[in-house]
């Protein structure tokens, strides 16, 4: 099986030399992969078809590839790299790993390359292999990996998370556990003591005192 994201892993380093050569037949194939998975509907697609394919000659002028401004922020584009989970941290810090990975999507020619969910507490992350940004110590190795996206032409974009109920677990490919205390396990936080399913831990529910801090 590929999931969304092996779609967008492979699919966004060619997206710069597909478009520019033949950039209707790049769009044809990008949205027969998203309909075969289940990711949009061919109706969908269809409206992007209709409008960016009446001739190989313009497609290029379609807004899709314009460039876009929000406030002082510009973009090239308006393709965006979501958030894809790595579970590739040691105690929340960025690494080679998500160097090259980010860097292969910069290079692919989006406008906006977003790292993955980044916890702004130990205790907010999802595992223990989670990227971090809680401590200062964190800073250098995400401004590596920034830098060097926006030396492609891109901006470089970060998700801010808490994963709340969530948290605490192995990263999904260990078997989506709860951490053991001898793992570096954590008991998670939640708005209540409800776990977010069978094979999770109850959280401690917040008092005003938790939300505060």
């Amino acid at each position: 099986d590929i999931g969304v994201t092996g779609v967008q892993t492979c699919a966004l380093p060619i997206s710069q030399r597909a478009l520019h050569r033949n950039p209707c037949a790049a769009i044809r194939f990008l949205s027969a992969v998203c309909i075969r998975w289940g990711f949009v509907s061919s109706i969908q697609t269809g409206i992007v078809h209709l409008s960016c394919c009446r001739s190989d000659k313009s497609s290029m002028s379609h807004p899709l590839f314009s460039p876009f401004r929000l406030r002082s922020v510009s973009f090239a584009n308006r393709i965006g790299v979501s958030p894809m989970c790595q579970y590739s941290s040691q105690d929340g810090f960025a690494n080679d790993w998500h160097l090259v990975h980010l860097g292969c999507r910069a290079q692919g020619g989006a406008g906006l390359v977003t790292l993955e969910a980044s916890a702004v507490l130990p205790e907010g992350r999802i595992s223990s292999a989670d990227l971090g940004i809680w401590k200062d110590a964190h800073i250098p190795e995400l401004e590596r990996i920034a830098r060097f996206i926006h030396s492609q032409g891109v901006r470089a974009g970060i998700q801010l998370a808490h994963a709340g109920r969530k948290g605490g677990m192995t990263p999904p490919f260990h078997g989506e556990r709860v951490l053991l205390p001898e793992e570096g396990g954590w008991q998670p936080v939640a708005p209540s003591a409800l776990a977010f399913a069978a094979n999770y831990a109850v959280p401690r529910a917040l008092d005003e005192a938790g939300i505060a801090e």
